[in-house]
């Protein structure tokens, strides 16, 4: 199945008010291959079927092209700028934007001729964030494109009338999210995927950070890229990692180690989430938790998955409220029943003026797992809505508290 036809409404629905201001520029983030590109062609598809246009008025450039990148800048800039000229209306798409240099000169210049509505990707945040908020302050609006999400992933495997949600979910765990996956991958070996997460893994290591950082102790890098791979949903402090190095013979400085974690999130590779009390303090300022934007890479390391599961699904949840549009702390609370102990809440999650808390787990399978589940979010005193995400066959909901099948939950609207 082509990767074209997983439609991915839900990011097409944040962007489509924006297709037709020329004065911001529509910005998509997020790491390599999660379907920047494919996401360029769907918008272009929408704006031409709802305005019935012809394909001479959308210009698309990648500057992952040599062709491209080897232009002078002015030069660029005057061939979109004739482009846009010879058409009303004008929709320009530049791919991987940061391979030009200065480019953020030349889209603020198309920007102010005001004749085409511009849409851009690149694959580094800093990069992006940097030089927009210095040339185009208040002039842009961005959108992080995530790997596919299990909705999306279940469109992948529509054609298997023969799966059932649970054994599509059961693959997804294990291969991740990653919309290579629509390009016939699921009828080849396994290994054949994983050997593809590995080198995409391999292509974001070397061009996003080792290059673009200068990274002289490559080594070192890839033993924190696997502490954090093997730690995702555990809280984790420069100390402890200095301490796991320590353990491994290695002693970095802790700005080393800082920067080596700052350049991985630059990447999209991690979601890094703060630590935060209930009532919106925050705190723990050096320690976080990391979530991987793409589980199938955890997989790809030769770190199973499905042996870690009570990870997985965390980091999935934790992915999928941020795909959501979701503001996404760790919540810290005091014990109702022990106030010198402090209970955890896997996530407090806001939008707008809405929040919600948010309990993960495999399943509940003794009275000890529930009473901590559910404690946690008995303790919080507001009335926001608070829910328990488990793969239960039974649900068991709690004084106001819902308890929900995760799978369900993630194809639900919500």
């Amino acid at each position: 199945m082509s990767e074209l036809l997983v439609p991915r409404s839900d990011l097409l629905e944040k962007i489509k008010p924006f297709y037709n201001d020329l004065d911001l520029i529509k910005v998509l983030t997020g790491m390599r291959r999660t379907g920047k590109s494919t996401l360029f062609e769907l918008i272009k598809e929408d704006i031409s079927n709802s305005l019935h246009l012809k394909d001479n008025h959308f210009l698309s450039i990648n500057f992952e092209d040599i062709r491209w990148r080897s232009l002078p800048l002015e030069e660029i800039h005057e061939k979109i700028l004739h482009f846009a000229q010879q058409q009303t209306p004008s929709f320009v798409f530049l791919d991987e934007v940061q391979n030009v240099d200065r480019w953020e000169i030349m889209v603020n210049s198309l920007r102010q001729h005001a004749i085409a509505s511009i849409f851009i990707t690149g694959s580094n945040s800093k990069l992006l964030s940097g030089e927009l908020a210095t040339h185009l302050s208040g002039r842009y609006v961005s959108f992080e494109v995530f790997p596919f999400s299990f909705k999306e992933f279940v469109l992948c495997n529509k054609g298997n009338s023969d799966l059932s949600i649970n054994e599509i979910f059961n693959t997804y765990l294990t291969v991740g999210g990653m919309p290579a996956w629509a390009h016939g991958f699921s009828k080849r070996p396994f290994e054949a995927w994983q050997q593809y997460l590995s080198d995409l893994f391999d292509t974001i290591f070397i061009k996003d950070i080792i290059s673009r950082r200068q990274i002289r102790d490559v080594e070192l890098f890839k033993k924190v890229l696997r502490y954090l791979f093997d730690q995702t949903g555990h809280p984790i402090s420069i100390a402890s990692l200095a301490r796991y190095l320590k353990s491994e013979g290695r002693a970095p400085s802790k700005e080393t180690l800082a920067n080596f974690i700052e350049a991985a999130c630059e990447a999209f590779i991690f979601e890094k989430m703060n630590f935060e009390t209930a009532e919106g303090k925050r705190m723990l300022a050096f320690n976080h938790k990391f979530y991987i934007n793409d589980h199938g890479l955890r997989q790809a390391l030769f770190l199973s998955n499905q042996i870690n599961i009570d990870q997985i699904l965390e980091n999935i949840v934790a992915i999928e409220l941020r795909r959501r549009g979701w503001k996404v702390s760790i919540g810290r609370i005091a014990s109702a029943q022990k106030p010198s102990k402090e209970l955890e809440v896997d996530f407090i999650a806001r939008k707008n003026n809405q929040t919600l808390y948010v309990q993960v787990a495999y399943l509940l399978a003794n009275k000890e797992t529930e009473e901590r589940e559910f404690g946690a979010l008995l303790s919080i005193p507001d009335n926001f809505p608070k829910v328990v995400l488990s793969l239960d066959p039974i649900l068991r909901p709690q004084k106001g508290i819902e308890h929900k099948d995760l799978r369900q939950w993630l194809l639900s609207e919500w």
